[in-house]
């Protein structure tokens, strides 16, 4: 029996055929102790595993299929760790494909379902419609049972976690379609071992770890440490300590991770350091983001001192790795249990799971609808009011409309911004009309607030915005002509003259500067420049 056989090469030291031999048993017999065993045994090849190398693109790529088709078990947690560090989901496809065509594996099959369980890629678009379509097409031949209670879960696990009903429509639909063929395949539920047979699984991998001895032994050792120092990192997101310790011992095991904290512990890094932090998170920065990868979207990553600060999701868990970030743009939802000390800034179109984030120092409230619009700006009053925060900084903002920039809404419709989460509120961003510009002048008098920004329409087609901070004034962005959408008399916004008489009204200022904006002659001598 192939269990006698892992016991057998566990007490000669020989892991690699430990793996291969438990496989065996699992595929026989797809049970949770064999399954338990397996991962724990990965877990001491994978310390011995190489990583994969190359310049970003197709060299990695390349690298990355050739460890594949080697079809070596004790490869494919490395492989799966790198599965969504792709250009889109065409290039996952082409490495599930590769998958797939190894023996099945649970730990593949895990992979698969943690897919659904956290859509790396929206479901309901026509250009990942191939991706999940394999993946749906895949789940009844992964010899998983685990499988079949996931899907029962999806529903409400995508209810939780997607904005998007048309993506979750999508999903559901497929699901729905794939569930005869998941209950044919896993209906008999997960086989079990006698309690025999499941001590045997235990006593492999104990046997596995003391006699498996050598590099992996030491390695995963130093596996040990690296996860308390990385607990400590999460616990103490502010505290240097525990990430110079972690690169130090992660340069000693010629992990790249330990090179990179380093390098960005730098005060002044050079430019070949510089190069050097951007390959390094390139080539590595999704793996480094761990159980939070699949949430987090390709563009807006940014790490500091090694870890990331700043991203913008689909969504987030309760995965501890959430601990470093200190700025994110995407929804935040409901979840008890997210780790979300370090964050200060949230840009998002919901308000919902807010309360989850104790510290919160500033909130971008995107695509906010125009003010006449009573329901909508009831709902957002309540929801903005029910926060317990105390905000430094407030953005309010729209994609979809420059009606909060009519000459005829005063700053008075805002009130609201600066009762209950706003009270103590240092800057504040809204869209608003250069008429108005000395009456918001005013309210940051009255106010006391410290930095002003007026946008004079959407942020999407914004024509420019000035900040007042005390008495002076800067004017970023380039003046142009912008009508006013939606029904209603037609009016220029945004052009130099409508910025021009706005200022002179509002005026005199200490000081006036300007950003990318070049004023001509009689510009700049209205703007005292």
């Amino acid at each position: 029996m192939s269990l006698d056989k892992a016991l057998t090469a566990a007490k000669a030291g020989k892991t690699a055929e430990v793996l291969k031999q438990l496989l065996k048993a699992w595929r026989e017999l797809p049970t949770g102790p064999v399954t338990a065993a397996i991962d724990d045994v990965a877990k001491l090849l994978e310390a011995e595993e190489p990583p994969i190398h190359g310049k970003p693109g197709k060299e990695i790529e390349a690298a990355w299929q050739a460890r594949a088709k080697e079809g070596r078990p004790e490869s494919l947690g490395l492989l799966l760790s790198m599965l969504l560090d792709t250009k889109g989901s065409g290039q996952t496809l082409d490495r599930l494909i590769t998958l797939v065509a190894r023996e099945t594996d649970p730990r593949l099959a895990k992979a698969m379902g943690q897919l659904l369980e956290a859509p790396p890629y929206n479901g309901s678009v026509s250009r990942t419609l191939p991706f999940w379509k394999f993946v749906y097409s895949w789940l009844p031949k992964l010899n998983d049972p685990r499988l079949l209670v996931l899907a029962r879960t999806l529903p409400a696990t995508w209810e939780a976690k997607l904005q998007s009903d048309y993506e979750r429509t999508a999903l559901n639909s497929r699901l729905k379609k794939a569930m005869p063929e998941l209950e044919k395949a896993y209906g008999e539920g997960t086989p079990t071992l006698s309690p025999a047979e499941a001590a045997k699984c235990k006593e492999i991998v104990e046997t596995a770890r003391r006699i498996g001895g050598g590099a992996a032994a030491t390695k995963a050792s130093n596996q040990k440490s690296q996860q308390d120092l990385l607990r400590e990192v999460y616990e103490r997101p502010e505290d240097d300590g525990p990430r110079l310790v972690l690169s130090d011992l992660l340069q000693e095991q010629g992990d790249p991770r330990g090179e990179f904290i380093a390098l960005q512990f730098l005060p002044r890094p050079t430019v070949a350091q510089t190069k050097r932090m951007a390959e390094l998170q390139e080539q590595y920065g999704r793996a480094w983001l761990s159980n939070i990868a699949p949430l987090v979207m390709k563009t807006g990553l940014v790490f500091e001192r090694g870890f990331p600060v700043a991203c913008r999701v689909k969504t987030l868990d309760t995965s501890v790795e959430w601990s470093t970030l200190k700025e994110i743009h995407g929804r935040v939802p409901d979840l008890d249990g997210m780790h979300l000390g370090a964050l200060r800034t949230v840009a998002s179109a919901a308000h919902k799971g807010l309360e989850r984030v104790p510290n919160l120092e500033e909130l971008q409230l995107l695509e906010v609808w125009f003010p006449r619009d009573h329901e909508v700006g009831d709902r957002l009053r309540k929801a903005y009011g029910a926060l317990k925060l105390k905000l430094k900084r407030l953005v309010v903002l729209t994609e979809t409309s420059n009606e909060w920039g009519r000459a005829d809404v005063p700053p008075s419709i805002f009130d609201w911004v600066f009762t209950g989460p706003g009270s103590q509120l240092d800057a504040l961003t809204v869209p608003a009309p250069m008429v108005q510009l000395g009456a918001w002048r005013a309210v940051a008098k009255k106010r006391k607030l410290k930095r002003l920004t007026l946008r004079v329409t959407m942020r999407t087609q914004g024509a420019f915005s000035v900040t007042l901070e005390g008495d002076r004034l800067h004017i970023d962005g380039k003046p142009k002509k912008v009508e006013l959408l939606g029904s209603g008399p037609a009016f220029e916004l945004g052009t130099a003259e409508v910025l021009l008489e706005g200022i002179a009204a509002a005026g005199p200022f200490e000081q006036i500067t300007v950003g990318d904006w070049k004023p001509d002659a009689k510009q700049r001598r209205a703007l005292g420049l």
